[in-house]
């Protein structure tokens, strides 16, 4: 084949195919919450730099990758012959992710694997180590998802030249000098203004309005990222397509709502949108941050439910995750969540550095004098890649 050459003979596109497996549960509704928002910034990216012409990006749909069984999933992928395949790695979908992987690359022994997400990390060594997985892309991918296309679309074997991935090199894993994160999140095209994803397909749509976080929680990624907020009109217009799409179910992704620095604003636009009454918009928060104006506000928007991160209220267990509560204020926020009618849900997290039996058993006795047992939701610790509770994991 002639140097230089971009495609396979007789085909005019290289095809991807991009994948984001749900968090496995059994559901009695139609909505699963599986938004591809991920690899919709990937394809919307490669539209903005003019890769459209030269790279064909197909993003699984939403029945395929909510209600097909691994056989199911496999069978679709090869039946796709794809040229490379691309993951979204979260905690709940990883290991599936990866046993897919591996029994399609059995089957399609030439094809490329390129995997993204917060799973993705330097210490990952699982997924670093996977035979199936030829690439990954570290952090914020967008601009780096776009160079990897180029350097494939050239038959460029050696990658070196691209910041903020791992590679394979003869079976050994090559890692690049870190990315820098995105400065400028107007830099990144939003793939519901572009056509990219339809929330009509998903029956809910997810929003960013910021990335990062102000805290600095030492068991999450969110932190992990420098705080950068996206354009206010754009996310404005985003809303307007949604609900002009017949979409009422929005999620905003922020990490805690209340602290992006025009959240009235937003809460004002989304009011204005829902004359009806008929949004449901779930978000998550701290407790502490409320008050009668700010609830009073998020009621009037749409805000029908919220999450509250109160993890627990040891000292000893708060100081060790650097997360700062006051229990006095906690409670006050509830009550004004109460008095406004938003429902809420309050997480505890079980296995937290310096947490014992009675400590916790003290927490939800905090829970059970305040009346609050019914809104508990109890999760696991799951120790995440990057973050500061997995470098320290071994002095715990």
């Amino acid at each position: 084949m002639p140097k230089g050459q971009l495609i396979k003979k007789n085909k005019t596109k290289l095809r991807v195919l991009l994948i984001q497996l749900p968090f496995i549960q059994y559901s009695l509704w139609k909505s699963w919450g599986n938004v591809p928002l991920a690899a919709g910034y990937l394809k919307s990216m490669c539209y903005k730099t003019g890769l459209s012409g030269k790279v064909d990006i197909e993003i699984l749909d939403e029945r395929n990758s909510n209600l097909s069984g691994d056989a199911k999933l496999i069978d679709t992928i090869i039946s796709k012959s794809p040229d490379m395949l691309g993951f979204s790695l979260y905690c709940w979908n990883s290991m599936r992710s990866l046993f897919i992987a591996e029994k399609v690359k059995e089957k399609l022994p030439d094809i490329k694997i390129i995997a993204g997400g917060p799973e993705v990390t330097i210490d990952s060594r699982y997924v670093l180590d996977n035979p199936a997985i030829d690439i990954g892309c570290f952090g914020e991918a967008e601009f780096t998802f776009v160079e990897v296309m180029r350097h494939v679309l050239m038959r460029k074997k050696d990658m070196e030249g691209i910041r903020g991935i791992f590679y394979k090199k003869r079976n050994e894993v090559i890692v690049t000098p870190a990315r820098t994160f995105v400065k400028n999140l107007n830099a990144l095209p939003s793939p519901y203004l572009l056509g990219i994803i339809n929330p009509g397909d998903y029956d809910m749509a997810w929003i960013e309005t910021k990335r990062g976080c102000h805290y600095s929680c030492t068991y999450c990624g969110d932190n992990l990222r420098p705080l950068r907020l996206f354009p206010l009109d754009r996310i404005r217009k985003e809303i307007r397509l949604i609900v002009s799409k017949g979409v009422y179910n929005i999620k905003l992704l922020d990490s805690s709502f209340l602290t992006t620095p025009y959240f009235k604003e937003i809460c004002e636009s989304i009011k204005n949108l829902n004359a009806k009454k008929n949004l449901f918009i779930s978000a998550e928060l701290r407790a502490e941050d409320l008050n009668e104006k700010t609830a009073a506000l998020l009621k009037d928007c749409g805000l029908r439910t919220v999450e509250l991160g109160l993890q627990s209220c040891s000292p000893v267990v708060l100081k060790n995750i650097n997360r700062p509560t006051n229990l006095k204020k906690f409670i006050d926020g509830i009550r004004v969540l109460k008095k406004n009618r938003i429902q809420f849900f309050i997480d505890l997290i079980i296995g937290l550095p310096g947490e014992t039996l009675k400590s916790f058993r003290e927490t939800v006795g905090f829970l059970k004098e305040n009346k609050l047992i019914p809104h508990l939701s109890v999760f696991q610790l799951a120790i995440l890649p990057g973050t500061k509770l997995k470098r320290e994991k071994n002095k715990y």
